[in-house]
């Protein structure tokens, strides 16, 4: 079910960040949702544990900013 999260995640978050570079230009919101992603596929790879909770949390804290950023920017 983690497979399908990520993939949805990642889906949605190209979309949306994706139309915010096309709105304001900047580059800063999708790098930053990408690292988040990455950090959320990386939990994939590990057991269960606090290693997998630090990389899942740490990778949607900052497709959550990311995408805050993205907000304030297109403002």
């Amino acid at each position: 079910i983690h497979e399908i999260g990520l993939g949805l995640a990642i889906l949605v978050g190209a979309v949306t960040l994706g139309i915010g570079v096309l709105r304001h230009g900047l580059l800063l919101p999708l790098a930053l949702g990408a690292a988040g992603l990455s950090l959320m596929g990386l939990a994939l790879t590990v057991p269960h544990g606090v290693q997998e909770a630090l990389l899942t949390i740490a990778g949607v804290a900052l497709v959550a900013f990311a995408h805050i950023r993205n907000l304030h920017l297109a403002a």
